[in-house]
This record gives C-alpha cells, sequence and structure tokens, in this order.
C-alpha cells in the first residue's frame, strides 16, 4: 500500500511539473509564434518583476500617507496662529480707547461735535476765499486805462485791434546801470509790452532786413 501510495504522489508531482514546464513553453511558444507573425510578444511579468511593482505601490502609499499628515499638522499650526492673532486684537480693542472717547479727551466733546465743528471752519474757510477772490475781482474792474496815463507802450496804436483784449506787462529792465564807480540805479521810463505782439515785430524786421539783403 505504501508502496502504491508513494507512486501516486510521485505521479501528481510530475503531471503538476509537467503542466507547469508545457504552460511555460506555451508562453514561450506562443511568443515565438506571435512574433513570426509580426505581432507584439505578450508580457512575462517575473516574480522578481511583481516584488519590485509591490514594493514601489507601498512606498507611493506610505508617502502619500505621510504628505496627507503633514498638511494637516500644517493647517493646525496655521489654525492656532490665526486664532492667537484674534485674540491679541480683540484684547488690544478692549484696552484701547475708540475714537469717540479719544475725540473727547482731546476736544471736550463728542465725536459728533468734532464733525460739527470741523465744518463750520471749512465753511468760514471756503467764505474767506470768495470773499478773497471778489475782492480781486473789484480790484481789477476798477484798474482801468486812467493808471496807465503816463506810462511808455512799447507799440503802435494800429497794432492794437479794436475790440480786443490785450495783456500788457512791464518790460525786464535792469535795475543798476554802469560798471563799478559809475554804478547807479536806473531810473529810464518804465514800458509796457505784450509777449507775443514783440516777437511779432522782431519777425517782421527780420524778414525786412532779408528782403533787403536779398
Amino acid at each position: 500500500r505504501r508502496a502504491a501510495a508513494a507512486q501516486s504522489m510521485g505521479k501528481k508531482d510530475n503531471e503538476g511539473l509537467g503542466e507547469k514546464v508545457v504552460e511555460s513553453m506555451s508562453v514561450e511558444g506562443t511568443n515565438e509564434l506571435r512574433k513570426k507573425l509580426g505581432l507584439k510578444p505578450l508580457n512575462v511579468v517575473t516574480p522578481e518583476e511583481k516584488a519590485a511593482r509591490a514594493a514601489a505601490e507601498t512606498q507611493k502609499r506610505e508617502q502619500a500617507i505621510k504628505e496627507a499628515q503633514d498638511e494637516a499638522e500644517n493647517d493646525a499650526v496655521r489654525e492656532r496662529l490665526a486664532a492667537r492673532r484674534r485674540k491679541r486684537l480683540l484684547n488690544a480693542k478692549i484696552k484701547g480707547k475708540s475714537l469717540g472717547e479719544s475725540l473727547s479727551k482731546a476736544t471736550g466733546g463728542s465725536a459728533a461735535d468734532w464733525v460739527n465743528r470741523s465744518r463750520k471752519l471749512e465753511k468760514k474757510k471756503n467764505a474767506a476765499d470768495r470773499f478773497a477772490e471778489l475782492d480781486a475781482e473789484e480790484e481789477a474792474a476798477a484798474y482801468d486805462a486812467s493808471h496807465l496815463r503816463g506810462l511808455k507802450v512799447a507799440h503802435n496804436a494800429e497794432d492794437f485791434q479794436e475790440g480786443t483784449d490785450v495783456i500788457l506787462t512791464l518790460q525786464d529792465k535792469p535795475i543798476i546801470t554802469g560798471h563799478f564807480d559809475d554804478a547807479k540805479l536806473n531810473d529810464e521810463e518804465d514800458v509796457l509790452l505784450n509777449t507775443e505782439m514783440e516777437l511779432d515785430e522782431k519777425y517782421k524786421k527780420l524778414n525786412e532786413a532779408k528782403k533787403k539783403m536779398s
């Protein structure tokens, strides 16, 4: 019986080994056949490659878990810092004086009183500026041609066009004339002129000189 059992077990082992060999040979044979037909061979993964892939997947999962834990810890730290900052601001507001209290101590009144006083001061300032403008306008209106009597004008009467306003200014002149020991105050008569008209006259004289030379 024992001999028969051993013979039966040996037969099964040989059959199993034969099946593995046949299976391995069938894959190799299939790849050879596919190669001859111009097809891509079947991908045969060795046990070593399977182990390496499993180790890489495990490492990848562990890395993802670690990054998630680090991110959660960072979020917790940021939240604690933000809570502390909010608490400091709240304490500062409680301890510090409000704007109304500061104005009341500085001006002896409430914030509304300070606003009213500021508005009144602004109105007084605007009124003073307006009065100054009106005074300047009245002075300008009162200043007419009679005030220019006796002053010399650098332009001829025909140079002025009737009905147009022309601004005349005092011509620049040196305050002191002469040199060193002969220096004295310039007492020449003041001359009124219009800058644009003066430039036009110079341009006309230049053209006349060019015509004479030609």
